[in-house]
């Protein structure tokens, strides 16, 4: 049923960790149709031209690694929050803010055009 099909699609990698990894998740997104949420990569900041960053079937979302407890709890509920928001197709609680847009796009602010990255590209 419904169950099996969704567990047939997840995979969880640890795309911070080995290459290999980052391929397998990048091979999956591309043709599995798999969705994935990444929010730690092989280089920070994340490059401009990282092929992830439009990639209809990937968000990406900022690292918040070393604040207080209460707080990674806290942004935890309400990425769930707008996460499921998003895809009930309702709107978000949190939109995104200019300095979001311009950490996304790169440190220079640049917005490459969307483009589908071949299968065999890493992450980052």
């Amino acid at each position: 049923g419904a169950w099996r099909e969704t567990l047939d699609r997840l995979l969880s990698a640890n795309a911070a960790k080995p290459q290999r990894e980052r391929l397998t998740l990048w091979d999956a997104v591309n043709n599995r149709g798999l969705r994935a949420a990444i929010d730690v990569f092989g280089a920070e900041p994340v490059p401009s031209d990282a092929p992830f960053r439009f990639h209809p079937n990937v968000l990406p979302t900022p690292h918040i690694a070393g604040a207080p407890f209460y707080q990674h709890e806290r942004c935890f509920y309400d990425a769930c929050v707008d996460c499921l928001a998003a895809i009930e197709g309702q709107p978000r609680r949190f939109e995104a803010m200019r300095r979001d847009e311009s950490m996304y796009m790169g440190l220079d602010g640049s917005t490459p055009k969307p483009r589908k990255a071949a299968a065999s590209a890493p992450l980052v």
